[in-house]
């Protein structure tokens, strides 16, 4: 008797769970064959329902899991378990839309970060003053989106200062070039192609010639720069960035200024200095050569420079008075 009762209750457990497994009613289902499967784990297919429906509820709460992720539009870890999902069961209901939906977000989101990216080195480039590089990097960003903030009003502003740069040096070009072909006329006759690679070399050296001696990008301080230039009298930072001829030059010119004109005439200085040193330094690191006479002065490093030896100025005063009527 008692083990047909048995028999009845493991029947009905089974076939309850099957019922359960039908409506994907997984958390009944499992309830029910853990019961049979502690009763009798060797009972017809228990054992492998019960692990069908554990892998059913890891799916279904993953599942579950991704939806919740893509409403908070954490594209990447949607990704992440819809993958999960795909090791487990690669044809699970609606995945492939959750997963296509997440892959184009991060797409967009991706594309945004590139584009700022792109267009940040773009607006370096122009501080820079590196005009080609500028082109370039706008250029890109505006292959992927010709909307992007200002990038249209900022190349057509590159544009126009590489214009600038050719319609300077053309004139200086025609005028050596003039004297080269006289120079050279015997051998274009003989020579013809020598005499054009020479001819295109010249031109390579006219516009060195014009822009001097070039120092090269360094990963100097400009930090260094200003205040070796703030306590040394203006010139220490243009030394220490190789601008030997620009240096001399500025303690000469704060010798004589502070003879003439006093102490005036040495402040001004030591704030060109300052100002200049901070800014050469700082185009040098961010990869851009500078000619050994090229002045580029920050305007911030030399309001900071004076405010400081104004603050400095009237405290010597004060402490001179204090000391004069002690």
């Amino acid at each position: 008797m008692e083990e047909v009762k048995a028999q009845l209750t493991k029947a009905t457990l089974y076939a309850d769970a099957e019922r359960f497994i039908q409506s994907s009613d997984w958390r009944a289902a499992l309830e029910h064959l853990e019961k049979l499967v502690e009763l009798d784990p060797t009972y017809k297919e228990a054992a492998s329902k019960l692990e069908q429906v554990r892998k059913e509820i890891t799916l279904s709460e993953l599942y579950a899991q991704a939806q919740q992720l893509h409403q908070s539009q954490k594209w990447a870890a949607v990704i992440n378990v819809c993958e999960q999902i795909k090791e487990i069961q690669p044809n699970y209901p609606n995945l492939d839309n959750l997963l296509t939906s997440a892959q184009q977000e991060m797409a967009k989101v991706e594309q945004q970060e590139r584009l700022k990216g792109l267009y940040l080195q773009a607006i370096q480039a122009m501080e820079a003053s590196h005009w080609p590089e500028a082109k370039d990097l706008f250029n890109q960003v505006k292959t992927i989106d010709p909307d992007y903030q200002d990038t249209q009003r900022l190349l057509e502003r590159v544009s126009a200062k590489l214009l600038e740069g050719k319609a300077e040096i053309k004139p200086i070009m025609k005028e050596e070039a003039k004297q080269y072909d006289s120079e050279q006329s015997g051998v274009l006759d003989l020579e013809p192609n020598r005499a054009i690679s020479d001819k295109s070399a010249m031109e390579d050296q006219i516009v060195q010639k014009r822009a001097g001696k070039q120092i090269e990008p360094t990963n100097k301080s400009p930090i260094v720069a200003a205040l070796l230039s703030f306590f040394l009298l203006g010139f220490a930072g243009q030394l220490y960035l190789g601008q030997w001829k620009k240096g001399i030059l500025l303690i000469t010119v704060h010798a004589v200024g502070f003879a003439l004109l006093g102490g005036l005439m040495s402040l001004l200085a030591l704030i060109i200095g300052v100002s200049d040193a901070y800014g050469v330094a700082k185009k040098l690191r961010l990869g851009s050569p500078v000619g050994e006479w090229e002045f580029r002065f920050d305007w911030k490093a030399g309001v900071i420079t004076g405010v400081i030896m104004v603050i400095v100025s009237i405290g010597y005063v004060i402490l001179v008075g204090y000391l004069v009527g002690y």
